[in-house]
């Protein structure tokens, strides 16, 4: 029931994010899912401000007490792009590519992959 559009992208469409429950578990976690008709190269960027959009969001609604806890954990977001253009997919699917001298920092750096589906 959130749309996590962001106001740099407000010319975009609004996104679905969807919140599970998993095996019987109670674990947390968000699957983002983002519908594109055309190759966006900002789409890591992009993914990684909704990322931190939820999380901050999940910050705000849970208690000083408990996000003090040893035990709190933020939820695991798995970033998906579900892509319906004519052309192919070129777009970097990792976060570390779109950024200048990657190489250099190895995993010091912040980085994630997310799932593109090519329909």
């Amino acid at each position: 029931d959130k749309s996590y559009i962001l106001e740099d992208f407000s010319e975009e469409e609004s996104d679905i994010v969807y919140k599970v429950n998993i095996c019987g578990q109670y674990v947390i976690f968000y699957i983002l899912v983002e519908f594109q008709s055309r190759v966006d190269y900002r789409m890591p960027m992009r993914l990684l401000f909704y990322i931190v959009e939820l999380w901050r969001e999940r910050l705000k609604n849970t208690s000083k007490k408990d996000i003090r806890n040893k035990n709190f954990k933020l939820p695991a977001v798995v970033p998906m792009v579900l892509y319906n253009g004519k052309n192919k997919w070129t777009a970097s699917r990792n976060f570390k590519d779109i950024l200048g001298s990657n190489e250099l920092f190895d995993e010091n750096i912040i980085d994630f992959r997310y799932i593109l589906f090519d329909v």
